[in-house]
């Protein structure tokens, strides 16, 4: 009985560890638009593909350093999910967004077409305009990604694809309804966890 209850509060410790999550609004956001711009201090993010219009992406960055593991440690992304806030659109005909990894640094107050350079690889797709209301994105694999130093992050870029004109989400820069990325996550430790294997082995 007490190599099972030393083995159940181990397993206990294990599972709780370091669990916690992280809500904040981006630290820079804004949108961009050919031959515009531009507009990092806007309280709107304009998206836009096809409808005869020039086409607009939003990039926006968090700082992920409070959630960046240290030495001997582990973080494991549970979900990590971008939320943005459709308040407008002009001649709706369905638009989703794509999610792509910018590659390399930009400042929102100078971000101008066609922006900073981004990779190919589409981490998440959503659905980007009207009706209003909250549009969500699920990102994990791609936080997962920056917090295990696979890549720098640099941000995000949505990138419209459809037929509709521009969409318009509500930026950082807003009295209220502003994007934000919301991640539960785990902190763990490699130490703690060979440490407490061998404390079970040892108990059989």
């Amino acid at each position: 009985m007490r190599r099972l209850l030393t083995c159940l509060m181990l397993l206990m410790l294990l599972s709780v560890v370091g669990a916690d999550t992280y809500n904040e609004a981006p630290v820079d956001d804004t949108y961009l638009r050919d031959a515009h711009g531009p507009y990092g201090q806007d309280s709107e993010l304009r998206i836009n593909r096809g409808g005869g219009a020039t086409p607009m992406d939003v990039i926006l960055w968090w700082d992920l350093t409070s959630i960046m593991p240290g030495s001997g440690e582990t973080c494991t992304i549970s979900l990590a999910t971008m939320y943005v806030y459709c308040y407008d659109g002009y001649n709706y005909d369905g638009l989703s967004a794509d999610i792509h990894a910018i590659t390399e640094t930009w400042e929102e107050d100078t971000a101008v077409w066609p922006g900073p350079a981004f990779e190919d690889t589409v981490w998440a797709t959503g659905d980007a305009g009207l009706p209003v209301g909250w549009k969500d994105f699920d990102i994990t694999t791609l936080v997962q990604a920056w917090v295990n130093s696979d890549f720098d992050n640099y941000g995000l870029r949505c990138v419209a694809s459809g037929d509709s004109y521009y969409q318009s989400w509500y930026s950082a820069e807003a009295s209220s309804y502003n994007p934000y990325l919301d991640v539960d996550y785990t902190i763990g430790s490699s130490n703690i966890e060979e440490t407490t294997w061998g404390v079970i082995k040892a108990e059989f």
